[in-house]
């Protein structure tokens, strides 16, 4: 071989409990000692130094592509910077598994003067046509290694399942796992699905509700929420997901599952008898097929959604829809907001549990055109003056209130500096904790207030400068106005987050909008628009606050 012996070193294991798990300066690191060990000892026969090595533990290379693995990213940046002269694995798949990306892998290293050596085959050539066949034919090789590999793990997880034993994964609830008193080939203990019968009580609730008492989905998870759980049973956030996932699932008639096959069915797992549980996929199939030729019909919700939330809990409203059968046997859409909280159960919400999406909708629709209009006609100058001149008053009040609570912190520094010192003289080192504490305290609220103000810079309080800065500003938001009046709604409601940062809604349509603080620095303190809606500034910032429900 010519050029250097700098050698880099990759170690790869597919699964993670494949490698050890050693610790190093009080830290757990991965560790794959069978393939650093003969690394090493290859290096020391050829008189090579092994200046950094890569580890990468439960990176499949069959599944895991080389442009996605950080290891591979890092060895390529640093061959291009000639950092390394050989990179030296223990076999040719730790590089990769698969046929067609081993070839580039090798292409780029070979460009950058890397070359490719493995501890059973010596040096990888790749020089000439010839070459780049056996490459592929390597990749090919360890591509179908990897095709058996999975077909025969299928093969023993189907047998596992087909037997009743438990395969590993989530636990479904109304069960427990118990150990059968067997052990695998790999030492470890078996253990057995067994029916937890206070967790498997709630589940024949949750049948029997669908199947005899007729529930729906949103009645089922109120009763569940509203339930009181016995202390030894898995606490659940109850949601409609959760509910069909349980509803569906073939383990509670004691049947497993394997990607689409199924075992006969164990009377040691079956918590629910078939015939409730064909009755129940009977009533859920039913009422997804009369859903199912009305899909595809709903309209998105608003692109300001996400700003709508209720104004009593604080959490967001949700966009739903829902079909009202008329008498004439018609069906319409009605489009609402549902409170998460009112939803889910998980708090107590005191407001409405829905909202009219429409009236939802046109009341933000005339807010925002009251908005726009508003800063349409308004006299520019007097826009630009007025905020400047109300930024210049807080800019100077800010910085007197920050001057002042410099100096009082000041003051209390110096106070407990005199006791440190005189109690360091009396008592000693121990007895001067406390104050310790609350001096660093201190200091470093000190610190905090002392850097605002060095960042509160003397132009922010010049008039001049702060009239070019809000005239930017103005400039910019008369030009999202004009463009929203332009658009016809649909297309405009999309700009309405640069607007409004969030809206509230309060029972009986009362709607607050909560402007975005760049827009809000124009606004009057108060403004009284054609509609009777008032613009109005409330303790969290200045808000538009309907006074009357929408008619």
């Amino acid at each position: 071989m010519q050029g250097g012996t700098r050698v880099y070193c990759l170690y790869r294991v597919s699964l993670s409990k494949q490698a050890d798990h050693i610790r190093v300066d009080g830290q757990t690191q991965a560790d794959i000692p069978m393939q650093k060990e003969a690394c090493r000892k290859y290096c020391q026969d050829h008189g090579w130094e092994i200046v950094n090595s890569f580890t990468e533990p439960g990176v499949s290379g069959y599944k895991n592509s080389i442009f996605e693995r950080d290891a591979i990213a890092d060895i390529l940046s640093e061959a291009k910077e000639g950092n390394y002269d050989i990179l030296l694995v223990y076999a040719l798949d730790r590089l990769s598994r698969r046929d067609y990306e081993l070839p580039i892998l090798m292409q780029r290293l070979n460009q950058a003067g890397i070359s490719v050596w493995t501890t059973q085959e010596g040096e990888i050539p790749y020089k000439n046509s010839t070459d780049h066949l056996l490459l592929y034919m390597q990749g090919w090789k360890a591509y179908g290694e990897s095709e058996r590999i999975s077909q025969r793990i299928a093969t023993v997880q189907s047998q596992i399942v087909m037997r009743g034993e438990y395969r590993g994964g989530a636990v479904p609830y109304g069960y427990r796992l118990v150990e059968s008193g067997e052990i695998s080939k790999q030492g470890r203990k078996r253990h057995l699905l067994c029916i937890h019968e206070p967790e498997a009580a709630i589940v024949r609730i949750i049948f029997s509700k669908i199947a005899d008492e007729g529930y729906t989905m949103y009645e089922l998870t109120r009763y569940l929420s509203e339930m009181k759980m016995p202390d030894d049973v898995r606490k659940l956030t109850w949601r409609s997901a959760t509910l069909h996932d349980m509803l569906r699932n073939r383990i509670y008639i004691g049947q497993q599952r394997f990607g689409s096959e199924y075992s006969l069915p164990f009377s040691r797992m079956q918590i629910i008898d078939p015939s409730i549980f064909i009755r129940t996929q009977e009533i859920i199939n039913h009422t997804r097929k009369a859903l199912k030729g009305k899909r595809g019909t709903y309209d998105p919700p608003p692109q300001y959604h996400d700003l709508i939330f209720c104004g009593h809990c604080g959490s967001h409203l949700v966009y739903n829809h829902a079909f009202d059968k008329h008498k004439d046997g018609v069906c319409a859409i009605r489009y609402y907001y549902r409170c998460y909280n009112k939803e889910r159960f998980t708090n107590p919400c005191t407001g409405a549990s829905t909202f009219s999406g429409k009236q939802i909708d046109a009341d933000v629709r005339e807010k925002t055109t009251a908005l726009i209009s508003f800063f349409l006609s308004a006299p520019k100058d007097s826009l630009i003056m007025n905020s400047a001149e109300l930024a210049r008053t807080e800019s100077l009040v800010q910085r007197e209130n920050l001057k002042k609570q410099l100096a009082e912190l000041d003051d209390q520094l110096e106070v407990l500096q005199k006791r440190l010192t005189d109690t360091l003289r009396l008592y000693g080192i121990e007895t001067t904790t406390e104050l310790q504490i609350v001096y660093n305290d201190i200091r470093t609220k000190r610190n905090c207030v002392f850097h605002a103000l060095q960042n509160l810079k003397p132009t922010h309080c010049e008039l001049d400068y702060l009239i070019k800065t809000k005239e930017r500003s103005l400039e910019k938001i008369l030009s999202e106005c004009e463009q929203w009046n332009q658009k016809s709604w649909k297309e405009a409601e999309g700009m309405t987050p640069r607007f409004f940062e969030r809206i509230d809604v309060f029972r009986g349509y009362q709607l607050k909008y909560h402007i975005v603080s760049e827009v809000k620095q124009f606004l009057p303190v108060t403004m009284l628009c054609e509609n009777h809606y008032d613009f109005l500034p409330v303790s969290n910032g200045t808000t538009l606050s309907t006074q009357k429900p929408y008619q």
